[in-house]
């Protein structure tokens, strides 16, 4: 009987780890949607610039999350420069070279401590992901029709 408990706690932490796996690869393609999306939009942008003849218009700057508002109990200092964020920030939404450039710093020029370093690092992004998720402490986009005001 506590050796079928044990293997009962087992599985189902492995239940619960899957769905969190199942939350993070959803969340990734949504991320990779947008992104298409605005990449789609770009693209027709200049399709019809050249079509009708006219300058190409500029490339417009990447979305930045919004910056919390003073009086939110998040809004804490953070040790960067005024408009950049620090890595923890960056990593999770998504940021590659970010991510390549925490690895580099952490393994040098060792190819070993590279893929350790880069598992290490995708496992911490997944669990704050995965926490993020569990504590409902996820920013939606304001100008997003969906989950806009």
């Amino acid at each position: 009987m506590s050796r079928e408990a044990a293997v009962e706690v087992e599985l189902l932490k492995a239940v619960d780890k899957a769905g969190l796996d199942a939350d993070v690869a959803r969340i990734g393609s949504e991320h990779a949607a947008e992104e298409c999306r605005a990449a789609r939009m770009a693209l027709a942008t200049c399709e019809e610039a050249e079509r009708l003849g006219s300058p190409l218009p500029e490339a417009a700057a990447p979305a930045t999350p919004p910056k919390p508002a003073p009086d939110d109990e998040a809004a804490m200092e953070l040790p960067a420069a005024a408009g950049q964020d620090v890595a923890i920030l960056r990593a999770p939404a998504g940021d590659r070279a970010t991510m390549r450039s925490i690895v580099d710093r952490l393994a040098g020029s060792d190819p070993i401590g590279q893929r350790r370093w880069q598992l290490l690092m995708s496992d911490l992004v997944d669990a704050i992901i995965a926490r993020a998720i569990d504590a409902s402490a996820l920013t939606f986009p304001t100008g997003h029709v969906l989950w806009g005001p």
